[in-house]
């Protein structure tokens, strides 16, 4: 299997009231060469998780103005740590804790006490198999806007600019055409997909085709949409293979007419972003995630 780009040392986020016990942790996980940063109670956290992206997430139950079920669902809400696994540690292990736990995207309830061994290890085979590959990792939704834009600059010049990721939702585009390209590896899949307005299609259609009239019907706006597709998609996949994601680009899939949705090829965690080339806009949709 080859290496993930997870980065090292893994980085813990550490959230535990009993400065005592986190103390012990702390020193039992800098042992193992983890990079812990700790937090007072869930308050605290929930600042740092909306700030900073972490491997793994270790919080107590019951603590002062934030508990950790409410911290726990608050972590998985923000965009740099929705696929970071969460530990929830408790002395309390009742059937509605658990479900409490579960429903709030913990991973795994750690009942305490627990040895330090026993720890260790399941952080390390919970990383070793969780989605190590991800497009809300920053290095990976870098390549993805990067690549767009770069795409986009080709025709548009260097007032092309990337605006900021958001997690979209079900989300209907009032755009006129998107295209969406499935990215497939041996232990990468996900997409791209970008959703076109029908000017930006007439100023593509003429960067393209330049001093030429060209008769804008639906099969030349599907082919123009399905090109700018694939030539994103052909950037992105050379920046993501430089970080370590090799991924090979399927056929665009074209979708025209105001107010539809764009496809996702992908059920894991989908980032949405906006370009602004020129007086166009362009929203780019994609996800990524590892499969080995």
């Amino acid at each position: 299997m080859r290496s993930t780009i997870v980065p090292h040392p893994v980085r813990v986020l550490l959230v535990d009231d009993d400065k005592e016990l986190s103390d012990a942790i702390r020193e039992m996980l800098e042992e193992a060469d983890f990079q812990v940063t700790t937090a007072a109670d869930g308050l605290e956290g929930t600042a740092l998780v909306d700030q900073q992206r972490f491997d793994l997430i270790l919080t107590d139950v019951r603590m002062p103005r934030m508990n950790g079920i409410q911290f726990a669902a608050n972590a998985k809400a923000s965009i740099p740590n929705c696929s970071t696994p969460v530990f929830v540690m408790s002395g309390l292990t009742d059937n509605e804790l658990l479900k409490r736990a579960s429903e709030a995207g913990a991973v795994y309830l750690l009942p305490k006490p627990f040895k330090s061994e026993g720890l260790v290890r399941m952080i390390r085979e919970t990383l070793s198999h969780h989605a190590s590959l991800s497009s809300h990792r920053p290095e990976i939704a870098a390549c993805f806007a990067e690549g767009v834009a770069e795409m986009l600059r080709a025709y548009f010049g260097e007032g092309v600019t990337v605006g900021a990721a958001s997690t979209p939702g079900e989300v209907t585009v009032n755009s006129f055409a998107s295209a969406t390209v499935s990215l497939v590896g041996a232990h990468a899949n996900g997409f791209l997909a970008l959703a076109f307005g029908q000017s930006f299609m007439k100023s593509a259609t003429s960067a393209l085709f330049p001093g030429v009239e060209v008769k804008m019907t639906d099969g030349m706006t599907c082919d123009i949409a399905g090109e700018l597709a694939n030539q994103a998609a052909g950037r992105v996949k050379a920046r993501l293979a430089r970080a370590g994601a090799d991924v090979a680009i399927g056929l665009p899939q074209i979708v025209l007419g105001l107010g539809h949705k764009i496809m996702r090829k992908f059920g894991g965690p989908t980032l949405r972003f906006e370009v602004d080339a020129g007086e166009q806009k362009i929203f780019v949709e994609f996800g990524l995630l590892a499969t080995a």
